[in-house]
């Protein structure tokens, strides 16, 4: 039986007394490490090793990978502080679009993990190289040239990454496959949220005996816009923190020891890519969090439970912009499955702007009737962009629409069928780009989050799914 003791509302402030705001790219998407970001002229720190010594560093089961990840992984490597192999990476994500191959390196202490996407191969599969960093000890007699670092590819099970799973459902934990005494505590926790927002729970032995909000904030204000983005996770731990310091220091004095578990819900699920390198993602603040409390406070046992709802990835809405239309329609693409199996909505604010800059022409000016006819045009298209339909109903109906009205104008007919074809076309490569990006950052946040445990080697860590279906309303 799960019990309830205390509840806390966490302030707005935080302890230094200035006002925070969430992150609001979990609202407009992540921002993403642009292909001139990584040109290796930019980099701040004094000069890194040449391209071909930092090939040096790789060991020779490292050096069969593609010369465009060699080439990328050198662009990141040249931004890291240059003391990076003794002191471990700082957490941070980068990504970029090179010859049509989707690249995403996320670095931590030893470890980077490059995953790739060949967006011009139809297979959709998502590959991983895991690599370590290795310091290398300078001996007697070893020339000052010789790298200061090795870098080596580690195995990865098949089953790390599943091939050929865009679209799949590759869950985590949810409320239908954990046990009775945590999915109590979950509905529990989850009764209690407030507001939509975030909320996180104490639970010691199998009370609940604190809890904590924060509010989603209103992304739409001014002040967000200038304000240093801070997500939910940064300052639901501050709270847990100061918090677990009392608790600990009230079970010292009465000589107790007690199982504690922390419940963690978010609406999305813990960011690996932040907007800048020096911010440390949530995802591994999560980890360190829990590394760091469990040899702090000594509990008898503890863990960690995030929970959320929608998966959170590194790319960012406009990461696919430069991949060329040909690319996306054709039959051998990643993007082609989506193609043909996608009915949308159009926008009909994107239409009736390129049709009134078509009408400023002068050839448009004279024409008989135009204003009358216009009308009732686009009072049809309107209509019909509200109707969810394939690719190709809404270019035929759209035509339609179009010739039955102005049949007897050819050259306007003409024009706004131009337009029309147009736009759809570009809304529908906009829909199918949308699908990849969601597809891919749910994939990949999904692996991270089940093989955190393995590539961490944190166990008292844990992530759960909690679709809204299954929310208190």
């Amino acid at each position: 039986m799960v019990k309830v003791l205390g509840e806390l509302s966490l302030p707005q402030q935080d302890p230094g007394g200035n006002q925070q705001q969430l992150n609001r790219s979990r609202e407009q998407g992540p921002e993403v490490a642009e292909e001139g970001e990584m040109s290796s002229s930019s980099c701040t720190n004094p000069p890194f090793m040449s391209l071909q010594s930092f090939y040096g560093t790789l060991s020779e089961n490292l050096r069969n990978i593609p010369d465009v990840h060699k080439k990328f992984l050198y662009k990141c490597f040249c931004k890291l502080d240059r003391r990076f192999y003794i002191t471990g990476f700082s957490p941070h994500t980068k990504v970029t679009i090179i010859n049509n191959i989707l690249l995403a390196a996320v670095f931590y202490k030893q470890k980077c993990f490059l995953f790739d996407l060949e967006l011009d191969r139809r297979s959709a599969d998502l590959s991983l190289t895991l690599i370590i960093c290795t310091p290398n000890i300078q001996e007697e007699g070893q020339r000052q040239e010789d790298p200061s670092f090795t870098l080596q590819r580690m195995n990865v099970a098949e089953n790390m990454v599943p091939h050929n799973c865009f679209g799949s459902d590759y869950q985590l934990l949810s409320l239908d496959n954990i046990d009775d005494n945590k999915r109590e505590k979950w509905q529990l926790l989850l009764e209690k949220r407030k507001n939509r927002g975030a909320t996180a729970g104490v639970f010691k032995d199998d009370t609940l005996i604190q809890v904590f909000h924060k509010e989603k904030p209103d992304y739409k204000t001014k002040q967000i816009l200038n304000d240093l983005a801070v997500h939910y996770e940064e300052l639901l731990l501050i709270e847990i923190q100061q918090y677990l310091v009392m608790l600990t220091q009230e079970e010292k004095n009465e000589g107790q020891e007690s199982r504690m578990e922390i419940l963690i819900y978010i609406p999305s699920s813990p960011c690996i890519k932040r907007e800048k390198d020096n911010i440390t993602p949530c995802f591994f603040l999560l980890i360190q969090k829990a590394n760091q409390w469990k040899e702090q406070f000594k509990f008898l046992n503890f863990a960690i439970c995030v929970g959320f709802t929608e998966y959170w990835g590194p790319l960012s809405p406009n990461v696919l912009n430069n991949v060329s239309d040909s690319v996306i329609l054709s039959t051998n693409s990643v993007f082609w499955p989506y193609i043909g199996s996608i009915c949308f909505k159009l926008n009909w604010n994107k239409f009736k702007n390129k049709i009134s800059k078509m009408l400023k022409e002068k050839k448009f000016q004279k024409i008989q009737n135009l204003d009358k006819n216009l009308r009732t045009c686009n009072e049809k298209l309107r209509n019909l962009t509200q109707s969810e339909f394939e690719f190709r109903q809404h270019l035929n109906d759209g035509n339609k629409i179009i010739s039955s009205i102005f049949s007897e104008n050819d050259h306007i007919c003409k024009a706004l069928c131009n337009v029309w074809e147009e736009e759809v076309n570009n809304q529908r490569l906009e829909i199918i780009k949308d699908k990849v990006i969601k597809d891919f950052n749910n994939m990949f946040a999904n692996i991270f989050l089940r093989q955190q445990n393995l590539f961490f080697r944190n166990d008292n860590l844990e992530f759960c799914i909690i679709p809204n279906q299954q929310q208190p309303k």
